[in-house]
């Protein structure tokens, strides 16, 4: 006899942890290398999270959001492609934390 889990039971806050798990480039990983190639266990929470009947999850997530999830705008897209080398003042940079993936970065510089 082979000691299985057959049934488990998680609250919601680690079900929420798992699917955060999911949510982050490691399913995009999951996604290139095939579910075989990935390390530990998450090839086979990317299967369980597959098989997952859509009634069991909130109505504004789909299992697409959490299996491919789509890559937060990269900072040097934000950024102008030249700087203007004159101008050598001091500036300060602030930062908002209100949205995890995609941080706002503002400057008291003057321009457009």
């Amino acid at each position: 006899r082979a000691n299985k889990v057959l049934f488990a039971e998680a609250g919601k806050d680690f079900v929420d942890f798992l699917f955060h798990i999911l949510s982050l480039p490691i399913g995009t990983i999951i996604k290139l290398f095939g579910v075989k190639d990935v390390v530990g266990c998450l090839g086979d929470l990317h299967k369980s999270i597959k098989a997952l009947n859509t009634h069991s999850m909130q109505s504004n997530v789909t299992k697409e959001l959490v299996l491919q999830p789509t890559a937060p705008v990269p900072l040097p897209a934000l950024l102008k492609d030249s700087c203007d080398s004159s101008d050598t003042g001091a500036r300060k940079v602030y930062t908002c934390s209100s949205s995890y993936h995609s941080p706002c970065y503002y400057s008291d510089a003057s321009g457009d």
